[in-house]
């Protein structure tokens, strides 16, 4: 019967082709949102062994009657469009909310320590010279300096990370100092980063990065540059949109970097690749 029938050589060829696709296509172009990880593992799993059985049937180890081989073939053909549209629809899916290791309780229970071991004191007078100082260097409007006054006690601020937790990145010329974890800023209006006074004049870029995101790619960043002022001390007012977020996504984030060097994403900052913004500590309010 025709059914019976062994596929050509050539079919097995291209189920090969159609299985090394499969098996590589999500590690050349991973999902964004990483909740989808393990779609990637069964699509992968599918296409080595869709690919081993095509050896064996190339090395005439197997024989496969002609319907089932062709319906083979369309099958893997269909995975191969479906990866293409998973692809493509995961730009527009939020990414699903991860749980931190060791849960809220833990979380809680480590800032507090962190918080009565490292506060830095708030200098005096804060809101007369860094708003000034912010107004000078950030550009930031009258209306908003009126709109949110900065607090002036130090219990106010909410611990984020410092020295010690912080990671570094350089390919020599871009300079990254970036903190990991998970940080809810949906209810903080300001941020206030605590530099060295000898790193007073360089200049660098806010970049938050939500949870799921992949971070080697351009989101996140806050574009307006920010120099550091003589007392090391740069408060900020913390807006969604110019990040380029939702108040959601301002909800469940996985990095604080401060990005600086001689330039952010191939964006010049306009000083040397020596000028690199190292904080101290970050917290928000």
């Amino acid at each position: 019967m025709p059914s019976k029938q062994s596929m050509p050589q050539a079919s097995y060829a291209v189920a090969f082709l159609l299985s090394v696709g499969i098996a590589v296509w999500p590690w050349l172009f991973p999902f964004e949102n990483r909740s989808y990880y393990f779609f990637d593992l069964v699509v992968t799993f599918i296409g080595v062994f869709s690919g081993l059985l095509s050896i064996a049937a190339l090395a005439k180890k197997i024989s496969v009657p002609r319907n089932v081989g062709y319906g083979a073939c369309f099958l893997l053909l269909c995975i191969v469009l479906l990866i293409g549209v998973a692809r493509f629809w995961d730009k527009t899916i939020p990414p699903a909310p991860a749980v931190a290791p060791g849960g809220t309780a833990a979380i809680e229970r480590a800032t507090t320590i962190i918080n009565q071991n490292f506060i830095i004191p708030a200098p005096a007078q804060m809101e007369h010279p860094l708003l000034e100082h912010n107004k000078e260097h950030n550009h930031l409007s009258e209306q908003n300096n009126r709109a949110v006054s900065p607090p002036q006690n130090v219990d106010e601020w909410r611990f984020v990370a410092n020295a010690l937790s912080s990671q570094t990145w350089t390919d020599g010329k871009a300079y990254t100092v970036y903190a990991e974890g998970r940080f809810d800023f949906s209810e903080a209006q300001w941020m206030r980063i605590v530099f060295e006074p000898s790193q007073a004049g360089t200049q660098f870029l806010l970049r938050l990065v939500p949870m799921g995101a992949n971070p080697d790619k351009q989101i996140g960043l806050r574009w307006e540059l920010v120099e550091i002022p003589a007392d090391g001390i740069v408060l900020l007012p913390l807006k969604a949109a110019e990040f380029g977020f939702t108040p959601a996504e301002m909800r469940q984030l996985e990095q604080v970097a401060i990005l600086s060097g001689d330039n952010a994403w191939n964006k010049p900052l306009g000083q040397d690749a020596s000028k690199r913004a190292i904080f101290e500590k970050i917290e928000i309010r």
